[in-house]
């Protein structure tokens, strides 16, 4: 295992840094009562995951194949995590 690959796993990459901003984002519309800032919150989320996608999605060639299929896969499914928690966060906690 490479020390990019080991990077990788362990989450501490450029976009991993995108994702967990916009987890944090979306974890703070749960805790402010402003419609405003919520709003913002949930934009700056999306943004955040989607801009995440094209960084982490990127084929490495210095790291296995299954770590380029995991992370073709895992950042869509980041961006999917985070509208569905905007979306329950406003059937389920909005006012």
């Amino acid at each position: 295992m490479t020390n990019r690959e080991l990077r990788e796993w362990l989450g501490i990459t450029l976009a991993d840094l995108l994702v967990y901003l916009a987890v944090a984002a979306v974890v703070a519309m749960f805790f402010v009562s402003n419609p405003m800032a919520e709003v913002v919150l949930a934009v700056l989320g999306v943004v955040l995951a989607v801009a995440a996608c094209p960084i982490g999605m990127k084929r490495d060639p210095d790291v296995s194949n299954f770590t380029n299929s995991v992370k073709l896969a895992s950042y869509p499914v980041c961006v999917l995590l985070v509208i569905g928690a905007i979306v329950i966060h406003y059937l389920q906690f909005a006012t």
